[in-house]
Order: structure tokens, then C-alpha cells, then sequence
């Protein structure tokens, strides 16, 4: 005799990636176990991948968590964790001045998704190239966050060249080699990679802004949390 499967509810999210509602369950033990793997190595690789995998089991597959762009990923996380554990947090801040540590209980609800005025996905390089962008997976952000090379900040912006207009031609980035798009980012002024550098400086991001007074030495403290690393236990 098979042993019975348990119920669960289904709580819909929506996916900015994809511009609509997804049906997704809440965690099960399995991916407790993803998490808990996941914090136990420290690895923000394997917290990423974790998260990725997550999303995908928790969709029944209708959401590629490898390929949603790093604030979908943090939103759709969030919300998972609210239905699948709780709604609140206990997180740990040091005081900038003292150092010494502060316990705080956090509501997730208070993490939103910041937009900046000046973000647009197309970047005007100049009267006859424009390029549009596509947002970059937790994964590539990963790879540019804190470099202190340039290098990878290039590959990535390469990677994330979505279409090509020049004149009265358009190309599809689906159809240029990786070896193209670098030598095309390699070809740009300092001037014209600024452009699409500040595509990545002003995406979207899930975040809360923590205002706390230490209790030890009174100082006012201002914290950003991001998304789902700073939480991920």
C-alpha cells in the first residue's frame, strides 16, 4: 500500500519575468534540506543555486529558477518563505559605532521592490546603435558584485546584450557568438560602456532599509537588507 501524499495549499505569485500570476506550493522537507545545505557551506553560490531550485520545485517546473532575473528571484523567495515558514525574521545588526551586536524581528512584508527614474533597459550608445538589455540572473550578478577587475563586469554586460539596433538593422543577441559581444563591448568608448554600465547600477532590487538605536551606546543605525542572502536560514 503507498503511503499517502500530504496536501498543501497553492498560493499564486506573480512574475515580473514572465508578466503574470504562477501557482507555487510552499516548501517542503526537501527543500528545507536545499536550505539548510545551502547555509551550512556559507557559499553564496550555493545559497544562489539553492534558491534557483527552490522556485523551480515550488512552480511544479512552470518557473526556470536558473533563469529569472536577481530581483523575480528575491520577490518570488520572499514570498515563498512567508507562506512556507513565516512572515517574520529574527535577524542580528552590529552597530557601526560600538560594534556589538542588536537582536531585531523583522516583517518581510517590508521588503519592496526599488526602481530607479533613471533605469531604462535601452541604452542609447549613440545617434545610430542602441542596445537593449535583459536583466541578469543571480548567477551572472553574482559574478560582477564587489569585482575588483573590470573583466567580469564586461563578460556579463556582454552576455546580457538582448538586441542590437544599428541604423536600420536589427540582430537578435540569441544570434552573435559570446566571442562577438566581447569584442563588440572591447570596441566601445569609456564613454559609451558607462551607458551600459548604468543599466546594471540602477536595476530594480528587493531591500528594506532597517532604523535601529543601538541599546548599548545609543547610536542611530541605517541597515540595508538585500532580498534573500541575508536572510537565507
Amino acid at each position: 500500500m503507498a503511503l499517502p501524499m500530504t496536501e498543501y495549499p497553492l498560493v499564486d505569485i506573480h512574475v515580473h519575468a514572465l508578466d503574470k500570476e504562477v501557482s507555487f506550493r510552499p516548501f517542503l522537507v526537501k527543500e528545507e534540506k536545499l536550505l539548510v545545505l545551502a547555509a551550512e557551506s556559507g557559499e553564496e553560490s550555493d545559497m544562489i543555486k539553492a534558491t534557483q531550485q527552490i522556485i523551480t520545485n515550488c512552480s511544479f517546473g512552470k518557473v526556470d529558477g536558473e533563469k529569472l532575473p536577481i530581483f523575480d528571484m528575491q520577490r518570488v523567495f520572499i514570498e515563498l518563505r512567508k507562506i512556507s515558514v513565516s512572515d517574520k525574521i529574527s535577524a542580528k545588526f552590529a552597530c557601526g559605532n560600538c560594534e556589538k551586536h542588536v537582536e531585531m524581528e523583522i516583517s518581510l512584508d517590508t521588503f519592496k521592490l526599488n526602481t530607479n527614474d533613471e533605469h531604462t533597459k535601452v541604452c542609447k550608445v549613440n545617434d545610430k546603435l542602441t542596445v537593449e538589455m535583459r536583466y541578469p540572473t543571480a548567477k551572472e550578478l553574482s559574478e560582477i558584485a564587489g569585482v575588483q577587475q573590470l573583466s567580469e563586469l564586461y563578460n556579463v554586460a556582454a552576455a546580457c546584450m538582448d538586441v542590437i539596433h544599428f541604423g536600420e538593422d536589427t540582430i537578435s543577441g540569441e544570434d552573435i557568438s559570446m566571442e562577438e559581444k566581447i569584442e563588440f563591448i572591447d570596441n566601445m568608448t569609456s564613454d559609451q560602456f558607462d551607458i551600459i554600465k548604468k543599466f546594471f547600477e540602477t536595476m530594480p532590487v528587493v531591500e528594506n532599509e532597517i532604523n535601529f538605536d543601538c541599546p548599548h551606546c545609543g547610536t542611530t543605525n541605517q541597515i540595508y537588507m538585500n532580498g534573500y542572502l541575508d536572510f537565507f536560514a
